[in-house]
C-alpha cells in the first residue's frame, strides 16, 4: 500500500492543526500542531508549534520553535530546534543545534503520547 503525502508549499503560511497517518512535507510556514507518521521540514520550512511524529527529518537550515515528540529525529546541517525535545533516537549533523531540554523516552511511551494527541485533535474536529 502506498503512502500519501501532504505538502505545505514554500509560499504557504498556515495556522491550525494537521493530523495525518502518512507523510507531511513542510516547505512553508506552519503555526500549530502537526501529528503524522513522518514529518519532513524542507528548504525554507519553518514550524512554530508542537510536533508529534514517529519520524522527523529537518533538512539543511530549517527551524522549529516548539516541543517535539518523535521516535526518530534527524537534524541536518544548520537546522535548529528551540524547545523541549523528546526522542528515542536522534542524529545531529555538524552545526545543527538544539536550544532547550532533551529527554530520552522509550518508544512505547512516545507512541502513547503521539496517539493521545492524535485522538485529541480528531475529537476536537469531530465535535465541530
Amino acid at each position: 500500500m502506498s503512502k500519501s503525502v501532504s505538502i505545505l508549499g514554500s509560499s504557504v503560511v498556515m495556522n491550525g492543526n494537521i493530523c495525518s497517518n502518512d507523510l507531511v512535507d513542510v516547505n512553508g510556514r506552519f503555526d500549530g500542531t502537526i501529528v503524522a507518521s513522518k514529518i519532513t521540514v524542507k528548504n525554507s520550512g519553518y514550524i512554530k508549534g508542537n510536533i508529534y511524529a514517529n519520524e522527523l527529518v529537518m533538512c539543511n537550515g530549517v527551524r522549529i520553535e516548539g516541543n517535539i515528540y518523535s521516535n526518530r529525529i534527524t537534524m541536518l546541517k544548520n537546522s535548529v530546534i528551540e524547545g523541549e525535545v523528546n526522542y528515542c533516537f536522534i542524529s545531529i549533523e555538524e552545526k545543527a543545534s538544539i536550544v532547550g531540554n532533551c529527554n530520552v523516552v522509550s518508544e512505547d511511551k512516545l507512541m502513547e503520547i503521539i496517539e493521545k494527541k492524535k485522538d485529541s485533535i480528531v475529537e476536537k474536529q469531530d465535535s465541530k
